[in-house]
């Protein structure tokens, strides 16, 4: 009989009958290993016909969205860090749960102990990429708040998976600088 995973289960079941309790607890381990197979198979499938060529000829699997991560970075700025910014000092204690001096400091602190991954770079199309302002100022909302990955794109600009790479670089660090100071 075959089970819905696309094995067949036959074998184990007649051979689990006949045997002693003891095996029957090593019948759910090979049902274990045959669901992990089957779901395991069943993602490199799905992974394989992503990569397959679109009628278009192109292979890309991920979409594309050209964000103005520059328009966002200078709206950031105008909102928080600049002289005579949009909100004062107590929105930003509200909004970023700390004072906009020790957000500074951190800021200033993970972009000289990572600068590879926090300062603006351009890309290979010699584009700006996001403010190390953008990617820090996910990692502290993200944590403060619990906040959605994706929620950053709105209006920090920030990909799903730029912000879990920022927010893991940024635990790193963190992590990094509380074993050097104990």
């Amino acid at each position: 009989m075959s089970s819905h995973n696309g094995f067949d289960s036959s074998s184990t079941s007649s051979s689990s009958s006949s045997s002693s309790s003891s095996s029957s607890s090593d019948d759910g381990g090979v049902k274990s290993i045959y669901r992990g197979a089957a779901i395991a198979a069943n993602i490199y499938e799905r992974q394989r016909q992503k990569k397959r060529p679109r009628p278009d000829g192109s292979s890309k699997s991920r979409r594309y969205i050209p964000r103005d991560r520059v328009g966002a970075a200078k709206i950031l700025m105008r909102d928080y860090f600049v002289d005579g910014c949009l909100y004062t000092d107590e929105m930003f204690r509200r909004r970023f749960r700390m004072q906009k001096p020790l957000f500074m400091r951190i800021h200033d602190a993970v972009l000289q102990h990572d600068p590879m991954n926090f300062q603006q770079r351009q890309d290979a199309a010699h584009k700006l990429g996001l403010s190390s302002l953008q990617k820090v100022t996910a990692a502290i909302r993200m944590l403060a708040y619990g906040m959605a990955a994706d929620q950053c794109d709105e209006y920090l600009k920030i990909a799903e998976t730029t912000t879990m790479k920022t927010l893991r670089k940024f635990c790193m660090l963190s992590l990094r600088s509380s074993e050097v100071n104990t």
